[in-house]
């Protein structure tokens, strides 16, 4: 473990000795929300996902069984316009036909802006993010390779049917000393069926060019069910649309709300 895990570990613990609940919002989607999480509340989640016949973390070779997990997801309110996010994949294991891979993985960062709120028309808000070379490509656990993420987002609630809809540019570092430029697109729609329980469905990818490892397309079901104003499960399955995405994904977790200041 490197002293910046290390740092994001003390971090964490610092601040759950401080705070106090608060209500939640949580999902295991790759689509982003527009809504920008208040001032002062900390939102913990912890998720553990697999992947059947996917491209590798590396995103060199496709592998026979992927897991992520843990990965712990943090956000932080820091006011009615912005908020804050580290993302750690704490753990990845490869499994090939041959050998299995594993370590600890890539850490990420986001800033979240509200532009505009909704009304008539709908939200606005930008996403951006970087993720940091600490992750090992020897051991299959990430690319080794800084990336930035710019991120805009519209959200609109239609009668029970909140949409979500994120377009990016992702800009991925190349081993050569290159870059690649992407597409990212995820669409969203969220439906609570009860005063408890949620189902989204999405549909997200990336594009870079024909044939191009970093090339992604799935559709994932999201079930999710609040118990308590400050606790939120989740679970979700996906299958990919194109041959770089998974077979079949398996996706679980749980998000607990505090406030930190």
């Amino acid at each position: 473990m490197n002293r910046l895990q290390k740092l994001c570990f003390i971090s964490l613990t610092m601040v759950l000795a401080e705070v106090i609940q608060l209500p939640l919002w949580a999902s295991s989607l790759k689509t982003s929300s527009d809504a920008i999480l208040p001032y002062g509340q900390f939102n913990l989640t912890l998720q553990g996902s697999y992947l059947h016949e996917a491209m590798g973390f590396d995103q060199k070779t496709p592998a026979t069984h992927l897991w992520d997990a843990p990965s712990l997801n943090l956000l932080l309110g820091l006011g009615p316009l912005a908020d804050f996010e580290l993302h750690w994949d704490i753990f990845h294991v490869t499994q090939t036909r041959q050998e299995v891979y594993q370590d600890v993985s890539d850490v990420s960062f986001f800033t979240r802006f509200q532009i505009f709120q909704e009304g008539l028309l709908p939200s606005i808000a930008a996403r951006l993010g970087t993720k940091l070379p600490n992750a090992s490509d020897e051991d299959r656990a990430g690319t080794d390779l800084m990336d930035i993420y710019l991120w805009g987002i519209l959200g609109k609630q239609m009668g029970h049917f909140h949409i979500l809809s994120n377009i990016g540019l992702l800009l991925f570092d190349r081993a050569d000393g290159g870059q690649r430029d992407a597409l990212g697109y995820r669409f969203a729609i969220e439906y609570p069926f009860s005063n408890r329980w949620t189902m989204t469905s999405e549909f997200a990818g990336q594009y870079e060019k024909t044939r191009s490892p970093i090339n992604q397309s799935l559709l994932n079901l999201e079930i999710a069910y609040q118990p308590l104003k400050t606790w939120k499960f989740f679970g979700a399955v996906s299958t990919g649309v194109i041959q770089n995405s998974e077979n079949i994904g398996v996706h679980l977790g749980l998000t607990r709300n505090f406030h930190a200041f």
